[in-house]
């Protein structure tokens, strides 16, 4: 989820001033499509599965909607997580927040992977990759 000064604030990263609006939804969309293309790839890789990202899709809603929207798809999805990001860049900030889906078959992959003793030994040993790339905060 992108808040409106975001949106615009990733798109004036990228293009000139007076092609910001007509690209706000392209630009997003096609972050989308790279985000969801990583991840879906990383869990496929790590978990030796094959699984695929929804086609991306932007829909501009209130705050009440998305509650609406997270909690219908809930009822159907069993895993929901999220996360708040953010990319820097010079003087630029932006601050999206991320929501991910998970479908039954995944969400069972997960579980029996997590009860893999060798499959955890393997993913601590990504804990020293992970802090030379990510901070947390």
């Amino acid at each position: 989820m992108f808040t409106p000064a975001n949106a615009v604030e990733i798109v004036k990263l990228l293009l000139p001033s007076e092609s910001v609006k007509e690209m706000i939804e392209p630009i997003l969309m096609e972050i989308d499509n790279i985000l969801t293309a990583s991840v879906v790839t990383q869990f496929s890789n790590f978990m030796n599965i094959k699984c695929y990202g929804d086609v991306p899709q932007l829909r501009k809603l209130n705050k009440n909607e998305i509650e609406n929207l997270i909690r219908m798809k809930m009822h159907d999805l069993d895993v929901r997580v999220s996360f708040k990001t953010s990319f820097v860049a010079d003087q630029h900030n932006v601050h999206p927040e991320f929501i991910w889906l998970f479908d039954h078959s995944l969400v069972d992959h997960i579980r029996e992977t997590a009860k893999d003793d060798e499959m955890i030994a393997s993913m601590e040993n990504h804990q020293e990759k992970l802090n030379t790339y990510m901070i947390f905060s």
